[in-house]
């Protein structure tokens, strides 16, 4: 079933093209890696998906209500909440949680009820706690805490302020609410950022066994390997759709390159040649040779021009211009320490960085990493 089809659609913002004659489709259970340069318009793509933009041109089909039922996690995504962890995390099961507190309410008053009133609350329990069950209202805490814990988040962390948590652990735990919901549509935009090494793998499971139909941004090739079987490059404003996964998708791209460029080259030897004919006839000035040279020119503007092959694959050169060489110390760090009202997160640190060294920071989300950066770069209050 076809969820999405665009025909011939684009968008423009003000003068700028961002997308052009793009024809796809997205079929239910498709599980789609999409890849591209930034600002190649692969949000932009994914909001015209949603509504929240409307093509320019062309036109787009959405099956029924599946915008409706799709879960989305924008890029660098986080939460402002009043309410721990555990209680944020719940609150996307908030009917069910309604639903507790009315058969637990009901219980309570079938305890004290009179023999005439009994059986007709009874009636109305049963059927309460059958619906209840229906939506899998007996497992939805521990497929919740099940979920908290991949992501990272041990029980200790449970009653922390959400206000509390790092921007990674925010994100983390958005995901994490959508994961739970499992919604028909699941949309993606940079998941991994955020998550530590752990956490990735947790992500790259529980992906494999969602059954409803995912698109993914992602420049984690690897990522992208584990959960996807089809790959759509958005490059230069246009879309191609490869029915592989990214590792297969590269060799398909390179073939296709190839060909392009050929048939570039071909097409540029064969205008050069018309345009070398047109001016010899033009020098000789005779008529015949004026008209053969004007039925060449019609020749020419006739013809679909085919753009040059992008090299969008080449990596770009980047060079860091050194005005004043520094010292040989460039940080001495003693006894440093860092920490919130409810959580510390480092203390005593002690280090030194000396030019020409190259840092790598790793731990999980959440440890401090950025917060250590920022103090570092005076941006935080020491303890």
């Amino acid at each position: 079933m076809i969820l999405y089809s665009c025909q011939d659609m684009g968008f423009r913002f003000g003068a700028d093209t961002i997308l052009e004659h793009i024809n796809l489709s997205i079929n239910e259970k498709d599980r789609i890696g999409i890849i591209g340069d930034n600002g190649a318009g692969k949000t932009t793509f994914i909001k015209i998906l949603l509504g929240e933009y409307a093509p320019t041109e062309g036109s787009l089909f959405r099956y029924g209500k599946i915008t409706s039922d799709a879960g989305y996690l924008p890029q660098n995504a986080g939460l402002d909440s009043d309410l721990d962890v555990y209680g944020e995390f719940l609150s996307s099961y908030s009917d069910l949680i309604r639903q507790e507190t009315a058969i637990a309410e009901l219980e309570e008053e079938l305890k004290h009820c009179t023999e005439q009133q009994a059986p007709a609350l009874s009636e109305k329990l049963n059927a309460m706690y059958d619906h209840f069950v229906k939506q899998d209202g007996l497992t939805y805490k521990s497929r919740a805490e099940s979920i908290l814990r991949g992501l990272g988040f041990d029980k200790a962390m449970w009653s922390l302020p959400v206000g509390v948590l790092s921007g990674g652990q925010k994100t983390r735990l958005a995901l994490g609410k959508i994961i739970l919901r499992q919604p028909k549509l699941l949309i993606l935009d940079e998941p991994t950022n955020h998550l530590d090494a752990e956490s990735l793998s947790w992500l790259e499971e529980e992906i494999k066994t969602y059954p409803g139909t995912l698109l993914i941004i992602s420049h984690d090739r690897c990522f992208l390997d584990a959960a996807t079987d089809k790959t759509l490059l958005i490059e230069n404003g246009s879309a191609y759709l490869y029915h592989a996964p990214y590792s297969k998708y590269t060799e398909l791209r390179n073939h296709d390159k190839a060909y392009l460029e050929r048939c570039y080259k071909q097409q540029q030897r064969q205008i050069a040649k018309i345009e070398a004919f047109i001016e010899k006839q033009r020098q000789w000035n005779r008529e015949r040779n004026i008209i053969a040279a004007e039925s060449r020119l019609k020749q020419l503007e006739k013809m679909t021009i085919l753009e040059k092959p992008s090299d969008a694959d080449q990596t770009p050169p980047i060079h860091f211009e050194i005005e004043t060489l520094g010292g040989k110390e460039v940080l001495d760090v003693c006894g440093l320490s860092y920490a919130y009202p409810e959580r510390e997160l480092f203390r005593a640190l002690s280090f030194q960085v000396r030019r020409g060294e190259k840092v790598f920071l790793e731990g999980p989300s959440g440890c401090g990493k950025s917060t250590l950066l920022k103090t570092l770069n005076r941006m935080n209050d020491l303890v």
